[in-house]
């Protein structure tokens, strides 16, 4: 099977981290008896034995290079490459491509149901652009799509109310995104509290600031740790700058550096809206206490995990009661015994219906 992948815009972040699994899969021969193409922008991957890697970096200079990208370059190399099929990772289609194509969708902003962002306010219309311009844009685009590869039960849900017309499958996430869990024994909870999430108004750093306020009018002592840099807590910092002695910004973490974090803290979680909200599994893997957004994907991600609480995401004192127990001892953590790694890989998934597809006319 000659298997065409094309990602221009994941360069960083989430997205790009699970671009990069995916490659790690192919270039360590896992799917060695097909014939692989990745066609990137600027990603840092190179051509092997198992992979060819073709780079256009300007495409990654904004939406409408890309688009031009794909319609003059692109769609040439994958004329010349004839891909029995092509794996799309960015949530929508190839511009123009006339070759069958399977879409990777994980941006889940434009399905959730929990906010609608408009573009009348000034900071949320970034996301009502998302929610509303590109969520159109890439419900057409899926319903194109020979089939639509999703990471959580709750998207595949979501997708299938408004497409109707193509499979949906769902191949779960990576594993090596998440570590491996290992069995917990004891954990001392504490005063420390910690959140890692970029400043997008819908990880609502907000509620966190909210309940500190009324933990400190209580008279509580606590340090809550974010993965932000200090200039983005507000304008110039000056915001929020009465909470200093109780937010410490870390900026970004090591995979290492993350898992003393949640080895030593409470994971508090308000954002709502996410695909999986990594974070949850991994503090899961790494036996955390976690208090969550009572969101859907939170519920699916944490199902069956017994050292966790829900919160009602737009009700600071909900999460300031939630924290309270956990300073005053109040919550009773339970020892999580090991069962090893008994997830499949998502890229064996997803190369089972490829193969499928291909073989089908």
């Amino acid at each position: 099977m000659r298997i065409a992948v094309v990602d221009l815009v994941c360069i960083q972040g989430g997205g790009y981290s699970v671009l990069k699994s995916l490659f790690e899969y192919v270039v360590s021969g896992m799917s060695k008896d097909h014939k692989w193409l990745f066609i990137v922008s600027r990603q840092k991957f190179e051509s092997n034995a198992y992979v060819k890697v073709i780079h256009f970096p300007n495409a990654a200079s904004g939406y409408l290079q890309r688009v031009k990208t794909e319609w003059l370059e692109v769609n040439k190399v994958l004329n010349d490459f004839v891909p029995d099929i092509v794996l799309s990772m960015p949530n929508i289609r190839v511009f123009g491509c006339k070759w069958k194509q399977a879409v990777y969708m994980q941006q889940s902003l434009p399905f959730q149901k929990e906010k609608k962002f408009s573009f009348l306010k000034k900071e949320e219309r970034s996301c009502a652009f998302r929610q509303h311009i590109q969520g159109l844009i890439i419900r057409k685009s899926l319903k194109k799509s020979e089939m639509v590869f999703v990471q959580t039960e709750w998207v595949k849900c979501a997708l299938e109310e408004c497409i109707r017309n193509r499979p949906i499958i769902k191949i779960g996430y990576p594993a090596d995104q998440i570590g491996s869990s290992f069995a917990a024994q004891t954990k001392e909870l504490n005063r420390a509290f910690f959140y890692p999430a970029s400043p997008y108004i819908y990880k609502n750093h907000r509620a966190i600031f909210a309940a500190i306020k009324i933990l400190r009018k209580k008279g509580y002592s606590l340090k809550v740790y974010l993965t932000l840099n200090l200039s983005d807590l507000g304008t110039g910092g000056n915001q929020y700058a009465e909470l200093s002695d109780v937010i410490e910004c870390i900026g970004q973490q090591s995979k290492a550096q993350m898992r003393e974090l949640y080895a030593r803290t409470t994971l508090v979680f308000p954002s709502y809206i996410e695909t999986v909200g990594l974070p949850l599994a991994e503090a899961r893997a790494a036996g955390a206490w976690i208090i969550a957004s009572d969101c859907p994907f939170s519920h699916e991600v944490l199902e069956g995990y017994p050292n966790c609480e829900y919160f009602d995401p737009f009700n600071a004192t909900q999460l300031a009661d939630c924290m309270e127990r956990v300073i005053t001892g109040r919550v009773v953590w339970r020892s999580i015994p090991y069962t090893g790694d008994t997830n499949e890989n998502c890229w064996d998934k997803m190369m089972m219906c490829l193969a499928r597809e291909s073989d089908t006319k």
